[in-house]
């Protein structure tokens, strides 16, 4: 199995690699995603740990952590009324995509509502196992909705970031705005070494506290919460960027480790279905994200990051790539989440019995 991960780790890093050449948005991801996936079709050899999800997730608390001040901390109660909004709005997608799935499809009411739900694979599978859905087919809707939104979501928002510089008649190239502000802060922080032991130890601690609570996304709250507070009390928090493209490649082969056979061929005979639930939920969510943005003051690119119905830790990830407001995002994100778990099966629960 050693063996296997670290060539699965290595195919991820030849994807990723070539996806960055590529200048394709969060392109450490997907490109690892992509070619992990050929890869485990093609062998079935692809092997990554299930522990490495706790590397990525103390890695994207920690990088959002080292963003955080005390303006930010104080902005967070602010972000209450989107949350709402923004959990309103995929309840509502939710049930529509769910039913337009069980019309279309041989799937029953309750699967087809589980297999809309904009939650995490491993989560909503394990819950609908426990209400009878057919869980095999739930995980293969949630796995096709997260390989999309990982590969399509980033490039349709960075396009919408590159038209509103060049509305505001600035015309960087986002990409290499980014490639100089990282150049930049490992000038000022090249002699960082003990700082990055100590924010890679405060965020392993607080991790491993928040996988302990089994909250949703606990590693990465309590990573995020632990970084934060040694950067607002003594300034010292820093990560290598090199440790977020790690980080990301790790959450791209796990991805694409996903990816079987077996799958691609199920996928197969759900084609349509599959394609309109990504069609409505791009639709849907920007439109979301647009009302958010309206509504409460907070940016357009920020609030599209926000409603992304992907993982927590993956879009905080991408979102800091590209320069977005990560703490922000993942504030949002993880309301997502907790409420997809704790409330999402309620409801579907009620529409079951009517």
């Amino acid at each position: 199995m050693i063996l296997y991960f670290f060539t699965t780790i290595l195919v991820g890093v030849i994807g990723a690699f070539i996806a960055k050449k590529l200048k394709v948005p969060a392109g450490a991801m997907v490109g690892s995603m992509v070619f992990v996936g050929i890869f485990n079709v093609i062998t079935g050899a692809a092997y990554v740990e299930n522990s490495t999800r706790f590397f990525v997730q103390v890695i994207a608390g920690a990088f959002i952590g080292i963003d955080m001040d005390k303006e930010k901390l104080m902005e967070i109660k602010n972000l209450i009324k989107p949350a709402i909004v923004m959990i309103i709005g995929l309840l509502i997608l939710n049930i529509l995509v769910g039913i337009f799935i069980y019309k279309t499809t041989s799937l029953d009411l309750l699967s087809s509502l589980f297999a809309a739900v904009p939650g995490g694979m491993a989560d909503m599978s394990i819950i609908s196992s426990e209400m009878g859905a057919d869980t095999s087919m739930v995980a293969v809707f949630q796995l096709a909705r997260l390989i999309s939104v990982i590969s399509i979501f980033p490039t349709l928002i960075k396009q919408v970031q590159k038209r509103m510089i060049c509305d505001n008649g600035d015309q960087i190239d986002i990409a290499s705005t980014i490639e100089l502000n990282i150049d930049k802060n490992d000038c000022k922080y090249g002699n960082k070494n003990k700082d990055i032991i100590l924010t890679l130890i405060i965020a392993i601690i607080f991790g491993i506290i928040g996988k302990v609570t089994k909250i949703p996304a606990g590693t990465m709250i309590f990573s995020l919460i632990g970084v934060a507070g040694l950067k607002i009390y003594s300034n010292k928090g820093y990560i290598y960027p090199i440790i977020k493209q790690g980080a990301q490649v790790v959450a791209g082969a796990f991805i694409g480790s996903s990816i079987t056979i077996d799958v691609v061929y199920s996928l197969k005979s759900f084609t349509i279905p599959i394609i309109c639930m990504i069609i409505a939920y791009t639709i849907m969510c920007g439109l979301i994200g647009f009302i958010i943005s309206k509504w409460f003051d907070i940016d357009i690119i920020t609030a599209m990051f926000c409603c992304t119905p992907a993982g927590a830790s993956d879009m905080a990830l991408i979102a800091s790539e590209l320069g977005i407001n990560g703490a922000d995002i993942a504030l949002l994100q993880v309301t997502r989440l907790v409420s997809v778990i704790v409330i999402f099966p309620s409801i579907i629960r009620i529409i079951i019995s009517l």
